[in-house]
């Protein structure tokens, strides 16, 4: 799903420079992205579901201090200020994992620039 993913983001797609033939789809990767979504979205929603039955399997559950358990404790929190929907923490997750690399790259920077 990585490698899709990583090729349907740097690809050259017609439709994006010629808009009148976009409703065409003529090199199909639209509807692979389309598929790379749902691809996506069922395995968070397995990562969820799972979750979730860790929860329900045990009768003193207590969440370790993972993200995804404590969004999903948010989540079913009826006392909460805010509402999570499981929508919000998939956009979350996947937020995270993005920036993650992101957060390394610059902490090397700053360990560099901090050495000079």
């Amino acid at each position: 799903m990585l490698d899709e993913l990583f090729f349907l983001n740097g690809v050259f797609n017609i439709g994006d420079w010629i808009p009148w033939l976009d409703f065409l789809d003529l090199q199909r990767y639209v509807m692979r992205m389309k598929a790379l979504g749902k691809k996506f979205d069922k395995f968070l929603d397995h990562i969820l579901h799972k979750h979730n039955a860790k929860k329900a399997g045990a009768n003193d559950f207590v969440p370790k201090d993972e993200m995804v358990n404590l969004l999903v404790q948010r989540a079913d929190d009826p006392n909460a200020d805010t509402k999570l929907s499981y929508d919000s923490i998939k956009a979350f997750i996947q937020l995270k994992n993005w920036s993650k690399p992101k957060q390394a790259k610059a902490h090397r920077f700053l360990k560099k620039a901090t050495l000079k």
